[in-house]
């Protein structure tokens, strides 16, 4: 008499009426009885209860705090929204930041002001030193920038500005420039930097600098600057060993050079006492 063992259970597998009921497992591609939770990103097999495993998988502790986690609100619901209110308390705190910096007031007062503005005006109104320090360097001075930038790319004829200012050991020369443009003359600062040193051939390189990251080397007509002989190689201007006469050399070209007009002045007031002559 032969004797027959247990007949084996079939396998099951992740078929189409479980995808369409159970919408947040996906099924493995390398095996078709497996499938990953996108709950919680576990991976599981079903080939031995079929649904069975999946209620038991739903019952597990991991799977209820991933649940629980997405039922939370969205991080974005902290965050103002856009609607017009909201907008418009984001344009005064950026207005009251512009005024920040343009009368060169210190972050510090923004933290009392705001407060201010908070309790006084604007209930939502939020512009302490940190968040008015942020707006001015990656909103308001990034746009400032682009606008000059754009005003650079359009006119023909830019003057460059220059001068230096010593704090301790740190030599800063920021370059400004000045182009005519819906008729009127526009003064921008276009770059600031440390320099080593104040010597023509640190400064022209320092010009030069700021020129070819620009583009504007064919647009500069004029250099400003103070009346010292490292810039113009004093009054008569004949030496060539200063920034205007290297200047020119560099740009192959002509160019104009003017002196400051305060020290001009200043010169003339001094030589006009100093020739008056003494009475008693």
């Amino acid at each position: 008499m032969c004797v027959m063992g247990p007949k084996p259970r079939r396998k099951c597998v992740f078929n189409e009426k479980l995808k369409a009921e159970y919408k947040f497992l996906k099924g493995v591609e390398s095996s078709a009885e497996r499938v990953r939770c996108l709950t919680c990103n576990s991976e599981f097999s079903v080939e031995h209860k079929g649904r069975l495993d999946i209620e038991e998988h739903i019952k597990t502790d991991k799977h209820k705090r991933a649940v629980s986690a997405a039922s939370h609100l969205n991080i974005t619901s902290f965050f103002k929204g856009n609607t017009s209110t909201d907008l418009q308390c984001a344009a005064k705190e950026a207005t009251f930041a512009y005024h920040t910096a343009q009368h060169e007031l210190s972050f510090k007062t923004s933290d009392c002001t705001s407060k201010l503005i908070k309790k006084l005006f604007e209930p939502k109104f939020s512009a302490a030193r940190t968040k008015t320090e942020a707006v001015i360097i990656h909103v308001i001075s990034p746009y400032i920038f682009k606008t000059v930038l754009e005003d650079l790319n359009v006119v023909n004829f830019i003057t460059v500005t220059i001068d230096s200012s010593n704090r301790k050991d740190i030599k800063l020369t920021p370059i400004v420039v000045r182009y005519f443009k819906e008729n009127r003359v526009h003064i921008k600062l276009l770059y600031f930097d440390e320099v080593p040193g104040e010597t023509s051939d640190i400064l022209v390189e320092h010009i030069l600098t700021c020129l070819k990251k620009f583009c504007i080397e064919q647009k500069i007509i004029c250099v400003t600057a103070d009346n010292t002989n490292t810039n113009f190689g004093g009054k008569n201007r004949k030496t060539e060993c200063n920034v205007f006469r290297k200047l020119q050399k560099a740009l192959s070209r002509p160019i104009f050079g003017i002196g400051c007009g305060a020290h001009i002045l200043h010169s003339t007031v001094q030589t006009a006492c100093d020739s008056f002559t003494s009475r008693c």
